[in-house]
């Protein structure tokens, strides 16, 4: 015992390799507990390691002496983590827990970085061994402030070895404790004891406390620029998990953001994460997934999600895909594997696809949501979908939105834009963009003409000065919302050319009706998701906003009526209509004809296409999409028939709607 003594002092003292040190630091406290042979060497060391640091906070000590000083640290955290009894033990006055303590806090606040690195690793060392004063509130802070996005990557990625190597001390000592615990009640038990004792009870309030208080950091820091940083966060998400400390459903957004990563070894631990949350938490799971969405958005644009660490703002791939191509892919793919993990259930997700879907109906739009909405758009359309009611459920989900909000927000514009000062810069805008759009479709025919580049020639009429900002606010807000049912419709026409649905189908698809067995989903090879027709960007001149709402109205006039089913309930309000010989009215509304031979005959439905606007103003056939639409009747979000115009030969055609 002797000599082992002598031969690991002579080592921990001399030899130059810090992980040699480690395990010879650990044999010798060790020794110190089974053989009161080693605690005299043990108290030899801390002594002698504690005098040197000492004299260096006095200021005794050159520069010249800082790798002595570094490895001071190294060794006394050591001691304290392995031998914290032993210094119980010793009864010094000038040398306790307390002044240890003090001591390591006084070198993390020093002006030199290895030196607070290092220091920062001997704590984490000392909180092993005494993890209740990681509770005090000076404490507390101090790991906050090394947690925070500002500091060096060194010290967050230290920070989060510290938590780690302390959850795994942890699981170790409970599952020893586990073991004794376990023989201890079998005895107990046989002899007629008393109630068995939860194994690591004590400790694991006191660790389950300490992460819940700095777990809000710890998750922020799994989305930090830097990959190692994140790798780091990442494992200890996946042993508190493991351990049970905290709730699962608060991690998954995070994890979520994690799988769009394009360091594979983060995805990858983040996609097995979500693999066994699922697996236990179905729920939790599944009502975190928006979230999980945004926060991948947030994310991507922070420009974390790329390999390249620069600190530069990255661009949102979803808009500009050309520049940032394997961005755009990986958080494509990321998303497409988090929906995997649900798809089987039909219930989870249509949840998901409706909570994406519902983003899109809110009453106000910030500047920064348009973008978020883009990558959610492209997300869905990216979407492995291998199911038959998977593209019809969300056409059904657009169909409600555009249905509801569509005509308060096309009658809020045109009441903008058709009196005040506003009324006269429009009128003139629109005259402007209706002459571009003739002079386009005559050059497109002729190909002498070379395409002369777009000057500014509307720079006059885009002048905002003498209107309200009231009212320029207001038709902000309108176009924004204009823009996200025009993402929400071109996402629809998407879906309908990609997986060849027409109208009758969607009209007949219901989410409460069973999957047939026998229906598949076939998908056509067509090009890639675009939306360069609509204006995703900031708009901040009324030409802006009105070419935003032009593209609304185009893709809304283009659009089939095949939302049927969201009109049975008003077709049930208004006055009854005499219907011909043979035809009887369904439960939704529409209207069958007679029975022949078994099969029932389908007659078209009484709604009625919305025709394409007239120009009553003499334009150039119908493109100004702003006059008031002539020759059709429209029904109020109440049931209630309202006549917009003249309506010559309404009655001859809506007869010959029964006609089979």
């Amino acid at each position: 015992v002797e000599e082992l003594e002598r031969d690991l002092r002579q080592l921990i003292v001399r030899y130059s390799f810090l992980t040699v040190v480690h395990a010879c630091i650990k044999c010798l406290c060790s020794l110190g507990k089974v053989a009161t042979k080693g605690v005299a060497s043990f108290e030899f060391l801390i002594r002698r390691f504690y005098k040197l640091l000492d004299n260096w906070c006095k200021g005794h000590s050159g520069a010249a002496e800082k790798p002595n000083l570094l490895r001071c640290l190294f060794c006394l955290g050591l001691l304290v983590r392995y031998g914290a009894d032993l210094v119980d033990v010793m009864n010094e006055k000038e040398m306790n827990t307390e002044q240890l303590l003090s001591l390591f806090k006084h070198f993390l606040c020093s002006e030199d970085f290895d030196v607070k690195v290092r220091s920062l690793q001997a704590l984490g060392f000392f909180f092993i061994a005494r993890p209740e004063f990681m509770m005090e509130k000076d404490m507390g802070r101090m790991l906050e402030a090394t947690l925070s996005s500002s500091v060096d990557s060194r010290i967050k990625m230290q920070t989060l070895r510290n938590f780690y190597d302390y959850l795994l001390d942890v699981e170790d000592k409970m599952g020893l404790e586990e073991d004794v615990n376990d023989t201890v009640n079998r005895n107990r038990q046989e002899t007629g004891g008393a109630v068995p004792v939860a194994a690591g009870a004590g400790d694991s309030n006191i660790c389950g406390g300490i992460i819940q208080l700095h777990w809000e950091h710890i998750l922020d820091r799994c989305l930090d620029m830097n990959d190692q940083v994140r790798q780091a966060a990442l494992k200890v998400v996946e042993i508190v998990l493991r351990q049970g400390l905290v709730h699962p459903m608060t991690c998954v957004p995070h994890l979520i953001a994690l799988e769009v990563d394009q360091q594979e070894s983060n995805s990858k631990l983040a996609h097995r994460l979500l693999m066994h949350m699922n697996e236990k938490y179905p729920s939790f799971f599944e009502s975190r997934l928006g979230d999980g969405l945004q926060l991948s958005f947030k994310f991507i644009q922070s420009g974390a999600a790329s390999s390249s660490q620069t600190t530069d703002a990255a661009t949102l791939p979803s808009v500009k895909i050309k520049n940032d191509t394997s961005t755009a892919a990986s958080a494509k793919l990321g998303v497409s594997r988090t929906y995997k993990l649900i798809r089987g259930s039909r219930v989870a997700r249509n949840k998901f696809l409706s909570s994406v879907i519902r983003k899109f109906d809110v009453g106000t739009w910030g500047q920064s949501s348009i973008p978020f909405l883009v990558y959610c758009i492209e997300v869905l359309a990216s979407l492995p979908l291998s199911l038959p009611d998977e593209p019809l459920y969300l056409v059904y989900a657009v169909n409600r939105i555009v249905q509801v909000r569509a005509g308060s927000i096309e009658a809020n514009i045109k009441s903008l834009i058709s009196d005040g000062p506003l009324g006269v810069i429009a009128k003139q805008i629109l005259e402007v963009l209706a002459a571009e759009r003739q002079r386009d479709s005559e050059n497109a025919y002729n190909l002498d003409v070379v395409q002369p580049q777009k000057q500014e020639e509307h720079c006059v009429i885009d002048d905002t000065e003498g209107i309200p900002e009231d009212a320029l606010r207001k038709l902000k807000v309108d176009c924004h919302a204009a823009v996200a049912l025009a993402l929400l419709l071109r996402l629809k026409r998407h879906l309908k050319i990609a997986y060849n649905l027409n109208d009758a189908r969607c009209q007949a698809f219901s989410p409460t009706e069973p999957i047939k067995s026998g229906e598949v989903l076939s998908r056509q090879n067509v090009k890639d998701f675009s939306i360069k027709e609509i204006r995703v960007h900031n708009a901040t001149t009324v030409r802006q906003m009105l070419e935003q709402y032009q593209a609304f109205k185009r893709l809304l006039k283009e659009d089939s009526m095949d939302y049927a089913a969201y009109t049975a309930n008003i077709s049930r309000k208004r006055n009854r209509i005499s219907l011909p010989s043979g035809v009887q009215q369904t439960e939704d509304g529409n209207e069958m004809g007679s029975q022949e031979n078994g099969h029932v005959t389908p007659v078209r439905s009484l709604r009625k296409r919305t025709v394409p606007a007239v120009n009553v103003k003499g334009g150039s056939s119908g493109e100004d999409d702003d006059v008031d639409y002539d020759g059709y009747e429209e029904y109020s979000s109440r049931g209630k028939k309202r006549k917009r115009g003249s309506m010559g030969g309404s009655r001859s055609r809506s007869k010959k709607q029964f006609v089979t």
